[in-house]
């Protein structure tokens, strides 16, 4: 489906423009970008509101979903140097939109069922993207994630999770203390760490729910202080030494394990 573009924008000193220079700079943190048609599809479909949506000169077309949804609403149409200038990839994609950030609320954390994970500085947003897609496929609640880590809603975060960022409850940017204040008493809370005297994830040893699951960046590992309050201590067994897993690889595997012994998993 065609449309006909708008005006043309070509300079930097735009005010459209430099709102949306302003969210990629995070100086607005109440509006993230959204590059691309897919993830704005996403968004639209998780019922973010959506501010304003810009193309470069050549993106003329959109998928039928959203050439529908952008009937009665406004685009701006931005030079290819403008949309090159806002874009977190080397080729962009043509489309780029303001959205409003997702707020949620930590009603999920109380749930006698809930599965809780945990990032502990993750700094790699494409870890932390893969893992909140994989946290949604394997049935998490939500995720809690301490200062100093990546934001799952900035740009290269947002395309690893495919949109699922935008669905997953979160809290972002807790202190230790406030993780562990965060965290109900009755939880169960276990760390993946990669001592040898620690359980195997593939063992007997129950995991019962509501349960939090911690991952530690790969070049520190966890904070010592979740790991002492954990009361499960789990490791990855493996058929040769390695230095170390994959902080993605390891969450997945963590989390399906885990999923599938509590039968959440379908098919």
């Amino acid at each position: 489906m065609s449309m006909s573009p708008p005006k043309r924008i070509s300079g930097r000193d735009n005010p459209e423009f430099k709102r949306f220079l302003a969210v990629r700079a995070r100086k607005n943190r109440d509006l993230i970008l959204v590059e691309g048609p897919k993830l704005l599809g996403e968004a639209i479909r998780s019922d973010l509101a959506v501010e304003a949506v810009a193309f470069d000169d050549h993106v003329l077309t959109v998928s039928e979903e959203l050439a529908a949804w952008a009937t009665a609403r406004k685009w701006i149409q931005f030079s290819g140097s403008l949309m090159k200038s806002l874009s977190d990839v080397e080729t962009h994609q043509g489309v780029i939109a303001l959205v409003e950030r997702p707020r949620f609320n930590d009603d999920w954390l109380r749930r006698k069922d809930a599965f809780v994970l945990v990032l502990d500085r993750l700094q790699d947003p494409g870890n932390v993207g893969t893992l909140f897609r994989t946290a949604e496929a394997a049935g998490v609640s939500g995720v809690l994630l301490t200062r100093g880590g990546a934001d799952p809603l900035s740009p290269k975060a947002l395309r690893a999770s495919a949109g699922s960022a935008f669905r997953l409850p979160h809290l972002l940017d807790l202190s230790i203390d406030d993780l562990l204040a965060a965290l109900p008493r009755r939880i169960t809370l276990a760390a993946t760490v990669a001592a040898p005297g620690a359980c195997s994830l593939f063992g007997d040893r129950p995991l019962p729910f509501p349960l939090a699951l911690a991952l530690g960046s790969e070049g520190s590992g966890l904070d010592p202080r979740i790991e002492e309050a954990a009361s499960h201590r789990v490791r990855i067994p493996s058929a040769r030494p390695v230095e170390s897993l994959n902080v993605a690889a390891a969450g997945a595997i963590s989390m399906f394990e885990i999923a599938r012994r509590a039968g959440i998993l379908r098919g």
